[in-house]
C-alpha cells in the first residue's frame, strides 16, 4: 500500500523504468514476448540466469531431479484441473482442483515481470516470486514419484534410500551456492564488494577530514548523483545533506572534480 501510494503521487517513478525495459518498447513485442516466456521456462531445466548476482551463472535454477519433480507436479495439476472441468456437477473435484489451479495462476502471474521485460532474460530476481509455487509443484512431484516406486519397489530399505537421495539433493544444494558460488571470483564484482572497500576506507578518516567522492560510474540519477554512489553512501551513512556535511563528504561528477580543493582527499568510484 505505501509503495501504491507513492507511485499514485509519482506515476513518472514507475512508468519510467518499465518503459526502459519493457518489450513494448521493441519493433516486435509478440516475438520477444514469444522468445522470453521460452527462456523463461527453459531457466528452470536448461539455461539459467547467467548474472552472479542473481545465481551460479548459466546453471539451470533447479538442480535435475528437483527439475524432474516439478515436470510431474506439473503434469498432475494440469491433470487435476482437466478432471475437474470435466465433472463440474461435482462439487468435490472442483474443490480438489482449487489449489493446483492457485499454483499455476501463481506462476503466470509472478512471471509476467518477467517476461514483459527485455533485459537479462532469464531473470532469476524478477522471477523470485515463483519460487513458492515451483517449488511446492516440485515437492508434489516428489512425493507422487515416491509413491509409484514404492509400490513397485516393497522393501525394507527403500525409504532409506529416499532419505539418502534427498540428502545429495541437500548437498548439491549447499555446495553450489555456499563454497563454488561463494568463492567464484566473479561474484564479488558483482555485489560491488570494491564500493563496499571504499566505504570502510572512507569510515576511518576523521569526520573534519573533507572526503571527495568522485563518481564515474554510470547509473540511474540519485538526487543528481549516479547509483552506484549509494553502496558507498549505505557504509559511510552519508546519503542525506544533512549527514553529508557533517561527516564532511562531498560526492561529485567528473566534470567537477577542477574545484576540488588541493590536499583535500579523494576516491573514485568507476
Amino acid at each position: 500500500t505505501p509503495r501504491f501510494l507513492y507511485f499514485l503521487h509519482n506515476p513518472g517513478t514507475f512508468f519510467g523504468r518499465t518503459s526502459q525495459v519493457s518489450i513494448f518498447a521493441s519493433v516486435s513485442p509478440i516475438k520477444d514476448l514469444s522468445l522470453n516466456v521460452g527462456k523463461t521456462a527453459l531457466m528452470f531445466f536448461w539455461n539459467g540466469d547467467h548474472n552472479w548476482r542473481h545465481n551460479f551463472a548459466g546453471r539451470a535454477q533447479l538442480f535435475w531431479p528437483v527439475a524432474l519433480f516439478l515436470l510431474v507436479g506439473l503434469a498432475t495439476a494440469c491433470k487435476k484441473i482437466a478432471a475437474s472441468i470435466k465433472k463440474t456437477s461435482a462439487p468435490e473435484h472442483n474443490q480438489s482442483a482449487l489449489p493446483f489451479l492457485i499454483l499455476l495462476v501463481w506462476i503466470a502471474l509472478a512471471a509476467a515481470p518477467v517476461v514483459v521485460s527485455n533485459e537479462g532474460i532469464p531473470h532469476a530476481l524478477r522471477a523470485i516470486l515463483m519460487i513458492p509455487p515451483v517449488i511446492i509443484l516440485a515437492a508434489l512431484g516428489g512425493v507422487k514419484i515416491y509413491d509409484a516406486l514404492r509400490v513397485r519397489i516393497q522393501a525394507r530399505w527403500f525409504p532409506a534410500a529416499a532419505f539418502v537421495f534427498l540428502s545429495l539433493i541437500f548437498f548439491e544444494c549447499y555446495y553450489t551456492y555456499f563454497v563454488a558460488w561463494a568463492k567464484n571470483p566473479n561474484v564479488p564484482g558483482a555485489f560491488a564488494a570494491n564500493y563496499v572497500d571504499i566505504g570502510r576506507e572512507l569510515n576511518k578518516l576523521p569526520n573534519e577530514f573533507p572526503k571527495y567522492v568522485i563518481v564515474k560510474a554510470s547509473g540511474t540519477d540519485v538526487r543528481g548523483i549516479p547509483m552506484p554512489a549509494q553502496t558507498v553512501m549505505f557504509i559511510t551513512d552519508t546519503f542525506t545533506p544533512e549527514k553529508q556535511k557533517k561527516k564532511n563528504f562531498f560526492y561529485v561528477l567528473p566534470d567537477k572534480v577542477s574545484k576540488i580543493p588541493q590536499g583535500a582527499f579523494r576516491v573514485t568510484i568507476e
